[in-house]
C-alpha cells in the first residue's frame, strides 16, 4: 500500500498531466477497490475467528490517499470533488449494509459506517453554499446524536454536537458576509437555517430527555439543548422581525414574539415529566413573562401608544397568552406565583403608559393631573389587592395568597415612594383652582395614605411593627399636613415653592398651627385611650413647635403673623393642660397584664 501509494505520488508531482486523466482515473479507482477489499477479505476467510485484527492503516489511509489524490486530478473543483465524495460515501454505506449481519466484520461494518458519514459530510459543503450547509450539518448532527445514544458510542454523539457547532457558525458567517436588506421576509436563507438549527436542537433535546435513565449527562445535556434552542429561537424571530419591520410594528411583533414563546415554554413545562427539565422550562417561561415588560419600557420611552394598532395587538395576544400560561404553569408553585405577580404588574403598567402617552396632547393640565392619572392604574390594582383580592386570584387561586402578598409589598414600596416625592412638588391644579385636599396632588397623597394604612393592617408581614404603627402613621400624616400647609401658602399667598418658603412669616405661622394641632389630637388621643407612646409623640411634637418659636419664629415678632403664632401656641398649650393630662403609667400595664396570664 505504502509503496504503491508512493509511487503514484511521486508520479503525479514529476510527470503527470490533465489530458492523461482519463487513463489515471481508471488506475486509482482500481487501487482504491483493491485495498478496500483486502480487510474484507482477510477478516472474512480468518482462521481464527478469536484473533481478529482490523488493519487500520489499509481501512482508513486508502480512502484518505486516494481522497487527496482525486482532488488533485480534479484540481480540486467543488461540483467533480463532490461527485467523488457522494459516490464514496454511497460505496462504503452498501458494503457495510451488505455486512450488517456478519458478526467477525463488526468492526468493519461501524467503521465503513463512520466512512460514510465522513464522505457524505464532505459532499455537503463541495456541493452547496454555506446556508445550505449549515442545514444540512445540523441535520446530520442530530442524526448522529441519535445513532450516538442509541448505540451508547459517545464519538458519533460527539461528532453530532460539534457538527451542530460549525453549522452555527456557518450560519453566522454566511449571514453576516451577505446583504440581508433584500432578502424576501421569512421565507429566506438566514432565517430559515436558523429555524432548521433550533429544531435540531429540540430533537437534540428530546432525545437526551429519552435516554435520561441510561446517560449520566443526559440530564445536564438536556437543559444545555433547551438554552441552545431558546438563544437560536428567539435571535432568530426577533432579528427577523426587526429586519423586516419598524416603529411600533416591530415593537409589537417583538412583544407577540416573546408573548407567544412563553406560552409555547408553559405548554412544555406542563406535559414534561423529568422533574429538572421541567422545572427549567417553567423558569423559562417565568423569565420571558419578566422580559415582557421591556416592551412596555420601549413604548414610554418612545411615546407609542400600547393600546393602539398593532401594538393593541400584542396586548391583546399577551392576554390570551398569558392566562393560558398561568393555567399551565399549576404544577410549578413557585414560578407560577413569580408570573402572576408579574402579570399584575404588567397589566398596571400598560394601562399606566396608556394614560401617560394620551395625556401627552393635554397641554392645559399640569403635571399633579398628569401624575394622579399615570398612578391610577396602580392604586387600582393596590386597592383591589387591599380590599378585593378574589378578583385578581384566577386562574391561580391557589397559590394567590403569597402572590397577594408580593403584590402588597411591591406596591407599598412604589407609592410610599410617591408619597414621598409628591411632598415636595408644588401642586399646580391647573386648569382649574387650587382647593386644599381637592386638588390633584393632595389628593393622591391621601389616597397613598389610606393604601398604607391598608398595608399596615393586612400584610402579615408588618404584625409585628403594629406597636409602633400608631407613630408610623402619625409621622407620615403629620408629613403630609405639613406639606398640604406649605403648598396653601404657596398657591394663595404666591410664596415661591422653594427656600422663600422658610422665610416667610406666614408659612411659620401655618406650620405653628398645623403641628400645634396636630399635637394637640395626639396628646389627647394618647390620654384618652392610655396610649402613653402617642402621647409622648405629641408632648415631643409640641415641644418641637416651641423650639421653633424661640429659634424662627420669634423673628417674625415685628408683623401680624408673627405674634399669631405665639398667640395660637399658648392657647392651645392652654387647652392640652386642661383637657389631656398624662396618661396613668398603670394603664398600659393593665392592658398588658391578660396576655402575660394568657401567655
Amino acid at each position: 500500500f505504502i509503496a504503491t501509494f508512493a509511487v503514484a505520488t511521486a508520479w503525479g508531482v514529476l510527470r503527470y498531466r490533465p489530458e492523461w486523466f482519463a487513463s489515471t482515473e481508471p488506475f486509482l479507482l482500481v487501487n482504491f477497490a483493491l485495498y478496500l477489499a483486502i480487510p474484507w477479505l482477510y477478516l472474512r476467510r480468518a482462521i481464527r475467528p478469536d484473533k481478529l485484527v482490523m488493519d487500520g492503516c489499509l481501512l482508513f489511509g486508502n480512502p484518505l490517499a486516494c481522497l487527496l489524490l482525486q482532488g488533485s486530478l480534479l484540481d480540486w473543483r467543488d461540483t467533480p470533488m463532490a461527485l467523488s465524495t457522494l459516490g464514496a460515501a454511497l460505496l462504503y454505506a452498501a458494503i457495510a449494509w451488505n455486512v450488517r449481519r456478519q458478526s467477525r466484520l463488526n468492526i468493519l461494518h461501524d467503521a465503513w459506517l463512520v466512512l460514510a458519514g465522513v464522505f457524505a459530510t464532505l459532499t455537503i459543503p463541495l456541493a452547496f453554499g454555506a446556508g445550505v450547509t449549515a442545514c444540512l450539518f445540523a441535520v446530520e448532527g442530530a442524526g448522529l446524536v441519535w445513532l450516538g445514544l442509541r448505540q451508547k458510542r459517545w464519538f458519533a454523539h460527539v461528532c453530532g454536537l460539534t457538527l451542530q457547532v460549525l453549522a452555527a457558525l456557518g450560519l453566522l458567517d454566511s449571514c453576516a458576509a451577505s446583504a440581508t436588506g433584500d432578502l424576501v421576509p421569512v421565507f429566506n436563507r438566514c432565517f430559515m437555517g436558523a429555524m432548521v438549527i433550533t429544531a435540531s436542537g429540540l430533537v437534540i433535546c428530546r432525545l437526551y430527555h429519552r435516554h435520561k435513565e441510561a446517560l449520566n449527562v443526559a440530564r445536564a445535556g438536556s437543559l444545555l439543548a433547551l438554552a441552545w434552542v431558546l438563544a437560536w429561537w428567539l435571535g432568530a424571530t426577533i432579528t427577523e422581525t426587526l429586519r423586516v419591520l419598524d416603529g411600533p410594528r416591530a415593537l409589537a411583533g417583538c412583544w407577540m414574539v416573546l408573548t407567544v414563546t412563553m406560552w409555547l415554554a408553559a405548554e412544555a413545562a406542563a406535559r414534561l415529566r423529568t422533574q429538572a427539565l421541567g422545572t427549567t422550562t417553567a423558569w423559562v417561561g417565568g423569565g420571558l413573562s419578566a422580559l415582557l415588560l421591556l416592551p412596555i419600557l420601549l413604548c414610554l420611552a418612545f411615546d407609542w401608544q400600547p393600546l393602539r394598532g398593532w401594538l393593541l395587538v400584542a396586548c391583546a395576544v399577551m392576554a390570551v397568552t398569558g392566562w393560558r400560561a398561568l393555567m399551565q404553569l399549576k404544577a410549578h408553585a413557585l414560578t407560577a406565583m413569580l408570573s402572576q405577580f408579574i402579570w399584575w404588574w404588567r397589566w398596571a403598567m400598560v394601562a399606566g403608559v396608556a394614560v401617560f402617552i394620551a395625556m401627552q396632547s393635554a397641554h392645559s393640565l399640569s403635571d399633579a393631573w398628569r401624575l394622579l392619572a399615570v398612578c391610577v392604574p396602580g392604586l387600582a390594582l393596590w386597592f383591589v389587592t387591599l380590599w378585593s383580592p378574589r378578583w385578581l386570584a384566577p386562574p391561580l387561586r391557589a397559590t394567590f395568597a403569597r402572590t397577594r402578598s408580593w403584590l402588597l409589598r411591591s406596591l407599598s414600596l412604589l407609592f410610599a415612594g410617591v408619597f414621598v416625592i409628591g411632598l415636595f412638588l408644588p401642586g399646580d391644579a391647573a386648569p382649574l383652582v387650587f382647593v386644599p385636599l381637592l386638588n390633584p396632588l393632595e389628593a393622591l397623597l391621601l389616597l397613598c395614605l389610606t393604601g398604607l394604612l391598608g398595608w399596615s393592617r393586612h400584610d402579615a408581614a408588618v404584625a409585628r411593627w403594629q406597636q409602633l404603627r400608631p407613630l408610623m402613621l402619625a409621622v407620615a400624616g403629620l408629613l403630609a399636613v405639613t406639606s398640604f400647609a406649605l403648598r396653601g401658602v404657596h398657591q394663595w399667598a404666591g410664596v415661591p415653592w422653594d427656600a422663600h418658603l422658610a422665610h416667610s412669616a406666614l408659612a411659620q405661622l401655618a406650620l405653628t398651627l398645623v403641628w400645634s394641632l396636630a399635637g394637640l389630637l395626639a396628646w389627647l388621643r394618647g390620654s384618652r385611650r392610655g396610649e402613653r407612646l402617642l402621647w409622648m409623640a405629641g408632648a415631643v411634637l409640641m415641644a418641637v413647635v416651641l423650639l421653633k418659636l424661640l429659634l424662627i419664629d420669634r423673628g417674625h415678632l415685628g408683623n401680624l403673623f408673627g405674634i399669631g403664632s405665639f398667640i395660637a401656641y399658648g392657647v392651645l398649650c392652654t387647652i392640652i393642660g386642661y383637657i389631656a393630662p398624662a396618661p396613668p403609667r398603670q394603664a398600659a400595664a393593665d392592658r398588658d397584664t391578660p396576655s402575660k396570664e394568657a401567655s
